[in-house]
This record gives structure tokens, sequence and C-alpha cells, in this order.
């Protein structure tokens, strides 16, 4: 009788066993309740998000890799800070603009190398590899925590999370020294980010090492064509235009920009960059390879036309081929020409560029040399 009873007793309890198995569920799913409270837009940051706007804001986060010393700023009109994550510390909004993200990133042990994060940012707006030549005429911006070497691509953005989206712009700066290693990175809509071209280089311009309080700046952002130390501004130089040339004004990194040609499609440009500028080897065959061409050795470069501007020997490029050029988002343009000038300075590079479909472009040859010969200093000193 015992023995039968625990029988019965052992079936019920895997039978109450096996029920309550086959019918455990999840807890039900609960809804996202959002604060009734607004954020106050007066408050400041530390009431908002429970730091000083100080040095001690750039120590690394914990999770954050580590970097030797601290680094401070000043922060462009329009420009607030907002809630850190371990990779954007410091990480910005801008006022009129939500859409635009932009932020540091401090990387540890030189975070693959400056070619692996460029490379990195041309795949992420969809664009394939920069190739060496592009890579080391590269242009800089000098800061007092060292040179940066600038990006600025245009393309269709796809970020860790969410959908591509077209007509996007990355404009970025990386500093990789035996001190710090860190990248700047502003990505959003294409016109939204040339907007804040002149107010990013401001903020990158201003990156310095620590020991000073962070600060806002006081004066307004300079026009991005200034930053690229040209003197004052573009009068420095002045020049004779061709009469059918039509001034566009400053765009960009461009000193002065021009169209001309059936439908305006020959454009030029004049640009000043810092030093060598990764020297002449390096931005000549920058230029072949924005035109699909294999690059040259350096006795061929060594070869090209000479003319007198500004009275420096100065090299002069007029190739044929497939044009592109990311940063104005220009892609595989065939049957172009690219008429190039590259002029050294004493502490700076002068480059003045025309693109257009070929035929137009060699009509418009002959204006181009005026006006490049044309050039003067307009004070005595020459640079």
């Amino acid at each position: 009788m015992t023995h039968r009873l625990f029988l019965l007793i052992s079936v019920f309890i895997v039978l109450a066993c096996g029920q309550h198995e086959d019918t455990i569920g999840l807890d039900p799913p609960r809804k996202r309740v959002r604060s009734p409270h607004q954020s106050d837009p007066s408050v400041t940051s530390h009431e908002r998000f429970g730091f000083e706007h100080t040095d001690s804001f750039f120590q690394p986060h914990k999770s954050a890799p580590a970097v030797k010393g601290n680094l401070a700023w000043k922060i462009p009109n329009g420009w607030e800070l907002s809630a850190p994550t371990s990779m954007r510390n410091p990480n910005f909004r801008i006022k009129n603009a939500p859409e635009i993200e932009c932020y540091v990133t401090r990387l540890d042990g030189g975070g693959g190398g400056l070619e692996a994060n460029i490379s990195r940012w041309y795949s992420q707006m969809g664009l394939p590899a920069p190739k060496t030549g592009e890579l080391t005429a590269a242009e800089m911006i000098e800061t007092p925590a060292g040179n940066a070497s600038f990006v600025n691509i245009a393309g269709t953005f796809s970020g860790m999370s969410g959908p591509s989206r077209s007509s996007y712009r990355l404009m970025g700066a990386l500093i990789f020294n035996s001190n710090i290693s860190l990248t700047v990175k502003m990505v959003g809509p294409d016109t939204s980010v040339l907007k804040q071209e002149g107010a990013f280089r401001q903020f990158v311009e201003s990156l310095r090492p620590g020991g000073e309080t962070n600060e806002r700046a006081t004066n307004n952002v300079r026009p991005a064509a200034f930053h690229n130390d040209l003197g004052p501004d573009k009068d420095a130089f002045e020049w004779t235009v061709p009469d059918h040339w039509k001034n566009q004004g400053a765009q960009g990194i461009r000193l002065v920009s021009f169209t001309s040609g059936e439908d305006e499609n020959v454009t030029v440009g004049m640009f000043k960059m810092l030093g060598n500028a990764g020297g002449l080897e390096a931005n000549i065959n920058r230029w072949y390879l924005q035109m699909d061409l294999s690059p040259l050795d350096s006795k061929t470069i060594g070869e090209l036309d000479k003319i007198d501007v500004l009275n420096q020997k100065s090299t002069l490029v007029h190739i044929r081929g497939t044009f592109s050029d990311n940063m104005r988002n220009i892609h595989n343009q065939d049957n172009y020409a690219l008429l190039g000038l590259v002029c050294p300075l004493e502490k700076h590079t002068l480059f003045i560029k025309m693109t257009g479909p070929a035929e137009e472009v060699d009509l418009e040859r002959k204006h181009f040399l005026r006006f490049c010969e044309s050039l003067a200093f307009k004070s005595a000193q020459a640079d």
C-alpha cells in the first residue's frame, strides 16, 4: 500500500512540473513613458548633467581609453555641450542644426593610425578608401595640440545604427602624435554641415594642452575660407579677373571661386595651405588620382611646365580623364580636364585649380594663365 501511494505521489509531481513548464511566460511589454517635464535650455551643463566645463571634464571617462594629460578648447558660438559618452567626450549639439552630430573621440595606442581612421570615415560615407597620394596631400590644420589632418567628404552616410542617409557630409580632424590621439567628427545633412565649417575649424584650431580653463569663444566665427592662415583676409592678394568669369566668392577652403564656360560648367578655385602641404609630388599625384590617372614619378614631375607666379617658379598641370572629387560630391565625370597650378611660398603653398568638360577647359587655358600671372601681393611682405 505504501509503495503504491509513493508511486501515485511521484506521478503527480512529474505531471505538475510538466504543466508549470508549459505555461511559463514573459512579463508583458511595458510602454515607454516620457517625462512630463520639459528640459529648460537656461540651465547650465553642471545643473543638467552634473559636470563642470573645465579641464577636468576632458579627463578620460571610466570606460574611455586614456590620453596623456588634459585638453582644453573654445566652444564656438551656437554650440552647446551635450551629455558625454565613453566614446564622445566632449559631445556637442548645434543650436540651429539639431540634426548634426559633433564630438571628440580619444583613441588608445594610436587607434589604428591615421590611414585606418580616414578610410573608416570614407567607408561610412559609401566612398572607396582614399589612395596614398590623397592622404599625403591632406590639408593640415595647425593647433597647439599638434597638426590635425582635415577631412571633408560628402556621400551616403551609414552609421552604427539606423538607415543610410543620402546627401550627407562628414567633416573631421585627426591629431596623432606621441602625446595624444584623437578625432573630431561632425556629420549631418550636406548643407547644414557646410554652414558649420567655419565653427568646426575654429574649434579644432582652439584645441590645446590642458591646464587652462575651457571657455566659450567670444568673437564671431571667421568665414571658413579665412581659416587657412592667408592673413587678415583674401585681400592679401590682388588679381585681374577675365571679364566673362563670374565671381562666386569664398567657398569652403577656397579663398575665391569663379565659374565660366557654357552653362557655367567650368569652375576655378584658389586656396592656400600650410607649409608645403605634403610636397609637390603628393599634390600633383592627388590631382592625377582625381582624374583616374596613374601617378607620376618625381623625375617626370620635375619636368612639368613652369610659369612665374608671385615671383616663384610654379608648376603647371593640364590633364584629361575621369574626374571625381569627394569634397564636392562629384563622381566619375568622363572627358573632363583639370588645369592646376602649384605656387610655393615661404610658409604656405598656393593652389589654383580649374576643372570642367575637357573642351571648355581647353578654351579657358589662356584666361587661366593670365589670371595666375596677374596675381600680386598687396603688401611688401610676401608671406
